[in-house]
C-alpha cells in the first residue's frame, strides 16, 4: 500500500471489519480497517489502513494509512500517510505524508511531506518540503527543507532551507539558505545566504545579500549586499558590493566596500571605499577612497590620504579632544575643577600597580568604600575616594557632570592624566584649555569644497593633494591654497606627524609627549629613546614651549588668504 501524495483527498475508511483494542502485542499486516485500532503496549504495523491508531507504548508503522496516530511514547513511520500524529515522546518520520505532527519531544523527520508541526525541546528536518507552519520550545535544525513560518524559543541551524518567517528567540544560524523575515532574539550569523529583513541582537554575514538590517549591538559582514538600510551600534564591513544607508550609533569601519549609499555614525572609517551619498560623523578617517556627496566631519584634524571628496562640510569640534561629552558637547566645567583640585593639592592622582590611575580627594566627609574600576583598551582607570567622584560602566560622574572617555582617543586620555599624575602644573584645565587650529590635511587626491562652519580653519595639501573652493567661517577663499611640507624639525621621528605637544629628552630629541607615553613603561615611566637607544623616565623630559608656539605659528600662515 503506498502512501498518499500531498494534495489527495482526505483519507476514507469504509471497508473492512471493526477495529478493536488490546492490553498485549499487537502486530497486523496487509488488513483493511473500518474503525480504529488500540492497544496498551507495543504496536508493529505494515500495510494497515485504519479510521486511528492509540498506543499506550512504542508503535512502528510501514506504509500504512491512519486518519489519526497518537502513542504515549515513540512513534516511527515509514512509507506511511497520516492525517494527525501526536506522541507524548518521540517521532521518527521517513518517506511519509502527514498532515500534522505534535510531539512533546524530539521529531525527526526526512524524504517527507509535513504541513504542520509542533516540537518540544528538539526538532531536526531532512529534506522535508511544504512545511506550512513549525513552532518548537527548543533546537531546530533544518537541511534542505522548505517551512513557510518557522518558531523556535531557543536556537535555529539552517542549511539549503528556504522559509518566508523564521523567529527565535535565541541564536539563528543560517548557510545557503533563502529566508524572508529573520527575527533574533540574540546572534545571527549568515554564510551564502538570502534574506529580506533581519532583526537580532548581533549579526555575523559572510557572502550574503540582505535587504535591510536592525541590530541591537555589532553588525559585522564580509562579502555581502545589503539593499536597503543598516540601524546597529556599531558595523564592521569588508569587500561588500553594495551597501545601503547605514545608520550607525557608536562606530562604523569599512575595508573595500562599493556603492555605499549613505553613512551617518558617531564615528567612521573607510579605506578603499565609494560612497555614493553623505557621510555623516563626528570623526572620521579615511583612506584610498571616494565621497560623492558631503562629508560632514567634526575632527579637530581630519587627514585624507589618497581620497577625494565632493564637498567637505567641518563642524565646530569638540571643545577638548581627549573627553566627549555625552550629548556631544563641550567637556563640562567640573573637569577644569579636578585639575585645579590637583593643583591646588586637595587630591591626588597616581599610577596604579595595574597600569592605571587612582584620584584621592582629601576633607571629604563621605568616601567610597573600595574602588570602582573602567577598562578602556587594555588600561584600568581606578577612582577612589568621595568628593562626587564615581564610575558606571563607560561613564565618570563629577559632581552632576557626566562624561565619556573617548574610545579613539585612548593614548590621547591616558597622556592627559599622565601629565596630571606627574605634572599638574604644566596641565590647563581641560575645559578652558586653548583648542588647536581645526585642520584639513588632504594628502594625495582631491577636494572639490571645503567649508568650515567656525572661522580659523587650515587646509594643508600635500603629496599632489588638490582642494577647489574653501569657506572659511561663512567667507569664501577665492585664492589658491599653499601646498606645504612641514619643517623637519616639526616631524615627531617615530609617528612622522607634525608635533602638538613638544617634549625634549636630556639628550635634547623632540618627540610628542603622547609618543613619549606610549613608548613609557606603565609603570615605572621609563623608556628608550627610539633615536639614541638610551633610557630614560618621562619626569626626566621637559616641554620645548619655544618649539610648540613655532609650530603652531607655522600652521597658521597656511590659512587660506
Amino acid at each position: 500500500m503506498n502512501p498518499i501524495q500531498k494534495g489527495s483527498p482526505p483519507l476514507s475508511f469504509n471497508e473492512g471489519p471493526d477495529g478493536y483494542h488490546t492490553e498485549n502485542y499487537l502486530r497486523l499486516t496487509n488488513q483493511t480497517f473500518r474503525t480504529g485500532l488500540s492497544s496498551s503496549s507495543y504496536c508493529q504495523l505494515n500495510n494497515i489502513k485504519a479510521p486511528s491508531l492509540r498506543s499506550g507504548y512504542y508503535c512502528n508503522l510501514q506504509d500504512c494509512q491512519f486518519g489519526t496516530v497518537a502513542a504515549d511514547g515513540y512513534c516511527k513511520s515509514t512509507g506511511s500517510a497520516i492525517e494527525r500524529l501526536t506522541s507524548e515522546y518521540y517521532v521518527d518520520v521517513d518517506s511519509s505524508v502527514i498532515q500534522s505532527i505534535n510531539a512533546t519531544g524530539y521529531i525527526k523527520a526526512s524524504q517527507s511531506h509535513v504541513t504542520s508541526i509542533v516540537g518540544g525541546y528538539y526538532v531536526n528536518l531532512v529534506n522535508v518540503k511544504n512545511v506550512n507552519s513549525l513552532q518548537a520550545e527548543g533546537f531546530v535544525k533544518a537541511t534542505d527543507s522548505s517551512v513557510d513560518t518557522l518558531k523556535s524559543g531557543y536556537y535555529v541551524d539552517l542549511t539549503g532551507c528556504q522559509t518566508e518567517s523564521v523567529t527565535a528567540d535565541g541564536y539563528v544560524k543560517a548557510h545557503n539558505a533563502t529566508i524572508g523575515a529573520l527575527r533574533s532574539g540574540y546572534y545571527v550569523s549568515l554564510g551564502d545566504a538570502t534574506a529580506t529583513q533581519i532583526q537580532c541582537t548581533r549579526l555575523e554575514a559572510d557572502n550574503s545579500k540582505m535587504v535591510s538590517v536592525i541590530a541591537d549591538n555589532n553588525v559585522n559582514i564580509k562579502n555581502c549586499e545589503v539593499i536597503e538600510r543598516v540601524i546597529a551600534e556599531d558595523m564592521v564591513g569588508s569587500l561588500c558590493g553594495m551597501l545601503g544607508i547605514l545608520d550607525i550609533k557608536s562606530t562604523v569601519s569599512l575595508s573595500e566596500c562599493k556603492n555605499v549609499a549613505q553613512i551617518k555614525s558617531s564615528e567612521v572609517s573607510l579605506n578603499k571605499c565609494q560612497v555614493q551619498g553623505d557621510v555623516q560623523a563626528g570623526k572620521v578617517t579615511m583612506r584610498h577612497s571616494t565621497v560623492d556627496g558631503t562629508l560632514t566631519a567634526a575632527n579637530r584634524e581630519l587627514k585624507l590620504v589618497e581620497s577625494h571628496v565632493k564637498k567637505l562640510v567641518m563642524k565646530k569640534p569638540m571643545a577638548n579632544s581627549d573627553l566627549v561629552a555625552p550629548d556631544g558637547g563641550d567637556v563640562p566645567a567640573s573637569i577644569a575643577s579636578l585639575v585645579s583640585a590637583v593643583q591646588s593639592g586637595k587630591a591626588h592622582i597616581s599610577t596604579t600597580q595595574r597600569g592605571g590611575y587612582q584620584i584621592q580627594f582629601d576633607n571629604v566627609a563621605s568616601r567610597m568604600q573600595g574602588l570602582n574600576l573602567m577598562s578602556i583598551g587594555d588600561v584600568s582607570i581606578s577612582v577612589s575616594g568621595g568628593g562626587g567622584i564615581s564610575m558606571s560602566n563607560n561613564v565618570v560622574i563629577i559632581g552632576n557632570s557626566k562624561f565619556n572617555i573617548a574610545k579613539a582617543n585612548i593614548q590621547a586620555t591616558l597622556a592627559y592624566l599622565d601629565q596630571l599624575a606627574n605634572q599638574p602644573r604644566n596641565v590647563q584645565p581641560a575645559a578652558n584649555a586653548a583648542p588647536k587650529p581645526q585642520t584639513v590635511i588632504i594628502s594625495g587626491g582631491s577636494v572639490d569644497e571645503v567649508v568650515f562652519e567656525e572661522a580659523g580653519g587650515i587646509v594643508l595639501c600635500e603629496n599632489g593633494g588638490r582642494v577647489g573652493k574653501v569657506t572659511n567661517g561663512a567667507q569664501e577663499d577665492k585664492k589658491d591654497l599653499i601646498p606645504a611640507e612641514p619643517p623637519e624639525h616639526f616631524i615627531d621621528p617615530v609617528h612622522l606627524e607634525v608635533m602638538v605637544n613638544p617634549y625634549r629628552t636630556p639628550l635634547k630629541h623632540a618627540f610628542n609627549y603622547a609618543t613619549l607615553v606610549q613608548l613609557a613603561d606603565k609603570k615605572t615611566k621609563e623608556f628608550s629613546c627610539p633615536l639614541t637607544r638610551q633610557k630614560f623616565t618621562l619626569d626626566q623630559c621637559v616641554p620645548d614651549d619655544a618649539l610648540k608656539t613655532e609650530i603652531h605659528a607655522w600652521l597658521k600662515q597656511f590659512k587660506p588668504v
